[in-house]
């Protein structure tokens, strides 16, 4: 029988640590302990973005918008800029990440300027929105190692290009994340990006997408479109072309689907795990203890993750939870699976595999 006890960790009693085998306790890729995770970003100070959100909602599916406030409007647009009222929309069961303040290039900029834009988005957003501006996504995909670096200090947990053809997570540097494809009518045989459709063997973004799709699910990665939302709904079929493959990856149980930042969070969390395995009164104890920096994030952000209880051992565990602050945790049964899902760094658990079980 599972039971489940809040009380703190007793550090009195002798223990006997067990430096041999890894935890049968295991720490899951993704939250749901999910085969890969779906993501979408938007760019631009454009109102079309509305229409996308209506989109993604209706479909499940999750997006980060990139805004660039001192931008009247995108130059994709055909409408207007977004409003206040608009971005809190979009930040509410979504992302608004930062696409600097007027859309410059930075590789152009000097030093103050560049700051600037950095800065004066990201704080206009947090202003206006009351959620954290975790990512930056660079215009134009323009970016270089001093870019980078002052990306970094500015605060930003990562910065996204438009480098096509990913599926891996996470990136070798958060300051250089690529996307799996952009949704855009091609193919332009002459472009940068057409090696990417060769490299692939897919003749246009639609069979591209997906292809790329079953690639994360075979390797648990990350599947990540990217677009604009006016060209999008303007151009011929394009939209169309969006839904199909929206209606292909969406509604899946063993997806995550998520924005862009929840994704470097998750990451965070997951490699601030701690866990110590030892043996108390003849029992196999487990205590875990998700950690990272709380000056890291300015807001209080609940990131699940999930732990994955050992299938032979059915209900033979207790669980004695210390939890602090808004820290909780839930548990439950999933796809053949026992699981714990710890929320919030203030949470902490011991595991107990009772010897007599």
């Amino acid at each position: 029988m599972t039971t489940v006890r809040s009380q703190a960790f007793d550090h009195g009693k002798s223990t006997e640590m067990l430096e041999t085998d890894e935890p049968n306790l295991q720490v899951a890729r993704f939250p749901k302990n999910a085969t890969c995770a779906v993501t979408t970003s938007w760019d631009d100070n454009d109102d079309a973005n509305m229409e996308i959100l209506r989109i993604l909602d209706s479909m499940g599916l999750k997006g980060t918008f990139y805004v660039d406030p001192g931008n009247p409007g995108a130059r994709w647009a055909v409408g207007n800029g977004l409003t206040e009222s608009q971005l809190r929309k979009l930040a509410k069961d979504n992302e608004v990440g930062s696409h600097t303040w007027s859309h410059r290039n930075l590789r152009q900029c000097d030093a103050n300027v560049l700051r600037e834009e950095l800065t004066r988005s990201k704080e206009y957003i947090q202003s206006i929105t009351k959620c954290p501006v975790l990512g930056l996504a660079y215009p134009w995909g323009e970016h270089s190692l001093t870019v980078q670096r002052a990306v970094q200090e500015c605060g930003y947990l990562f910065a996204r290009t438009v480098d096509e053809g990913s599926t891996t997570f996470p990136p070798l540097s958060p300051y250089v994340w690529g996307v799996s494809v952009q949704a855009l009518a091609r193919p332009r045989l002459l472009s940068r990006k057409a090696h990417i459709y060769v490299k692939n063997l897919a003749s246009d973004w639609c069979k591209l997408a997906l292809k790329l799709f079953e690639r994360a699910r075979r390797t648990t990665g990350v599947w990540h479109l990217f677009g604009h939302a006016s060209e999008i709904l303007r151009k011929p079929g394009l939209k169309d072309d969006l839904l199909q493959v929206f209606r292909y990856v969406a509604c899946r149980e063993d997806v995550w689907y998520t924005t862009n930042g929840m994704l470097f969070l998750n990451e965070m969390v997951r490699r601030g795990v701690r866990i110590s395995r030892s043996r108390h009164d003849g029992n196999l104890v487990f205590r875990v203890e998700a950690r990272f920096s709380p000056e890291t994030l300015p807001y209080e952000i609940q990131v699940p993750l999930r732990l994955v209880v050992p299938a032979d051992w059915a209900d033979g565990f207790n669980v004695e939870v210390t939890a602090a602050g808004s820290g909780r945790f839930a548990m439950g049964r999933a796809m053949g699976q026992t699981w714990i899902d710890l929320f919030g760094s203030g949470v902490k658990i011991e595991v107990v595999r009772e010897q007599s079980v």
